[in-house]
């Protein structure tokens, strides 16, 4: 063993061995699965002993007992080696370029605007990769279904994952030039009752809409449909005015394809957060790290 000073260091080979004569409850024992001698075994805890001045172990015929002292140095014991195994595993991380199954799930709308388009990319950076999408709109359980990654509109994180958020937006309401030169433009939230209504069924009343100053007001949907490419798809084909996530039609708005009504009395307040969502570890799997950081980059530039 190694010494400062007076202190004497610990080997992690001694470590390894004590833990194993604790559990195994056996000298022979824990010297084979370490693959060494009886003999050596011992010598491992004795040195541990020689290092902290105290007996760690009470030997008898048929059993091994931890004394006072042996019961605190076996959990600071089983710490280091946990550590040890930690640190060895980001360090092999770290080396090695991102491998395995990475499985995502994600919302309809985002995978089809931030994650399709660019998986080419991202495959191309990380080959070793191999990317399971499921989209989906509900949360899935992340522990039982073996996800490593959530991303979409799904609320608060689940108690055992982490919650980020990758972007922001509002809804808008929308309609295409052609439908409000048929049914008239609306210059008052009250003449949206004279129109065909599109929403997606987000809020606990479909019919619900929060004006400025938290003022709602209740209208009668003509389409309700949970999917946000469904709606666009229905105000596109000139059936209605759409209640619709701002990014969603963000180039049909830029284009003219698209013309918002009633932006003055929507609530400004009303933000829709976009989360990602991925287990708590002490250290993060490299495939994991790579796509969040990959989608996040997609997100700001977009």
């Amino acid at each position: 063993m190694e010494t400062i000073g007076s202190q004497k260091m610990i080997n992690i080979n001694n470590i390894e061995t004590f833990i194993l004569v604790v559990e195994t409850n056996s000298f022979t024992r824990a010297a084979k699965a370490r693959g060494i001698s009886r003999a050596a075994a011992s010598k491992h805890v004795q040195q541990i002993e020689e290092g902290f001045g105290v007996t760690l172990l009470t030997r008898s015929t048929r059993e091994i007992a931890l004394t006072a002292e042996g019961e605190f140095i076996y959990e600071e014991c089983r710490r280091i080696k946990e550590s040890v195994i930690e640190i060895e595993a980001m360090l092999s991380s770290l080396k090695e370029q991102p491998s395995g199954i990475l499985s995502v799930v994600s919302g309809p709308v985002f995978a089809h605007k931030y994650i399709i388009p660019y998986l080419g990319e991202f495959l191309k950076k990380y080959p070793k990769i191999s990317l399971k999408l499921d989209l989906k709109h509900l949360m899935p359980n992340m522990l039982e279904e073996k996800i490593d990654v959530v991303v979409g509109v799904y609320g608060s994180a689940p108690p055992d994952a982490i919650q980020r958020s990758v972007l922001q937006t509002q809804r808008v309401m929308c309609a295409t030039p052609a439908y409000l030169k048929k049914a008239g433009k609306p210059k008052k939230p009250e003449d949206l009752l004279k129109h065909v209504f599109i929403i997606h069924p987000i809020r606990p009343h479909d019919s619900k809409i929060i004006l400025n100053g938290g003022k709602e007001m209740n209208l009668k949907p003509s389409i309700i449909t949970n999917d946000q490419l469904a709606i666009k798809r229905c105000v596109l084909e000139g059936m209605g005015i759409a209640y619709i996530q701002r990014h969603v039609v963000g180039k049909e708005l830029q284009d003219g394809s698209l013309i918002e009504v009633l932006h003055n009395y929507m609530d400004k307040t009303d933000i829709i957060s976009i989360n990602m969502y991925y287990l708590q570890q002490r250290h993060l799997h490299s495939k994991i790290r790579a796509f969040i950081d990959f989608i996040i980059k997609i997100t700001k530039e977009s």
